[in-house]
């Protein structure tokens, strides 16, 4: 077990209106929308996730039984890095956190990703709080289908709580220290340890990136299954690289799977900075300055090149 630190800036200066949209996300995703419990909660989520990447211009399909969101370019060439996140929730919970936060730095970096013509993939899977089962079927269909392969993925699973002090839940707490609860946490395995490398690294070079954490698992993912909770895990099995992006989840959000996993709990401006640092990671040009406006109206226009 490998684990690497970086200790970010302090301040909301720079992020401009980005804080504010990515709490518009949350918002307007902050309802229990369970696969099975909730399957109307559960389209319409669907809906909205579809919807703006289809009108940022990329080309959107259900894919599988679970319906996974699926948005590619739309003359895509080669192998694409790809960003996940699951857009479904526990039956009692509005998921603010979880992965409502996610799903907004996804929409983000989709905006982003266009205004600047970089070809990025994109997947909202489905059902991964029913064993991961979405993701799993994504990943089973890659050896049957033609079309776009990740080359690598960047998987979202809770990015927007922080706290004053970080549990260790059923982990061993030299894994994550005796520190505030105010980092991100990027877990990778072996086949991954040159993604979380290269982000770590951007990460240092980035004024806006949050303070952030690498712990690559060096194959004891096998005895510690709390680092295959997320849609990361199945591309792991298929041997493609996936570096999980967290804020460590019920280890540091007491409001995890409960009725008060709402959007006022949560820390936009940390988010606003795991925004940045992903658009680093998949070389989308960070503008998070940008109006609302002027961001909106740069992308109606479509993607640029």
């Amino acid at each position: 077990m490998r684990i690497t630190n970086h200790r970010g800036a302090v301040g909301a200066r720079g992020l401009g209106t980005l804080p504010a949209v990515l709490g518009r996300h949350v918002e307007a995703l902050c309802y229990p929308r369970h696969a099975r419990a909730q399957p109307g909660a559960n389209a319409r989520a669907r809906a909205y996730i579809a919807d703006h990447l289809s009108t940022l211009g990329y080309q959107v399909r259900l894919q599988g039984p679970h319906h996974n969101v699926v948005a590619t370019p739309l003359d895509p060439t080669g192998p694409l890095r790809f960003v996940g996140a699951h857009y479904d929730s526990v039956p009692q919970t509005p998921g603010a956190d979880d992965n409502g936060s996610g799903l907004a730095v996804l929409l983000e970096l989709a905006r982003a990703a266009a205004l600047g013509g970089v070809p990025v993939g994109l997947i909202a899977f489905n059902a991964e709080e029913d064993g991961l089962v979405g993701s799993r079927d994504f990943v089973a269909e890659l050896e049957h289908r033609r079309g776009p392969r990740p080359a690598a993925i960047h998987v979202l699973e809770m990015v927007g709580f922080t706290a004053e002090h970080q549990g260790s839940g059923p982990l061993p707490r030299f894994l994550v220290g005796d520190r505030r609860g105010d980092f991100l946490a990027l877990i990778a395995n072996r086949g991954s340890s040159i993604l979380a490398r290269d982000t770590l690294r951007r990460a240092r070079a980035q004024p806006l990136a949050p303070s952030t954490s690498t712990l690559q698992t060096c194959g004891l993912e096998r005895w510690l299954p709390d680092l295959l909770r997320s849609d990361h895990a199945p591309f792991w099995d298929a041997g493609i690289p996936a570096l999980m992006w967290t804020d460590t989840a019920d280890l540091r959000n007491p409001h995890y799977h409960q009725p008060t996993d709402l959007p006022h709990t949560l820390d936009l401006e940390f988010m606003a900075r795991v925004a940045v640092l992903l658009m680093e990671a998949v070389a989308v040009p960070v503008a998070p300055t940008l109006s609302v406006s002027g961001l909106y109206a740069a992308t109606r226009r479509g993607p640029s090149g």
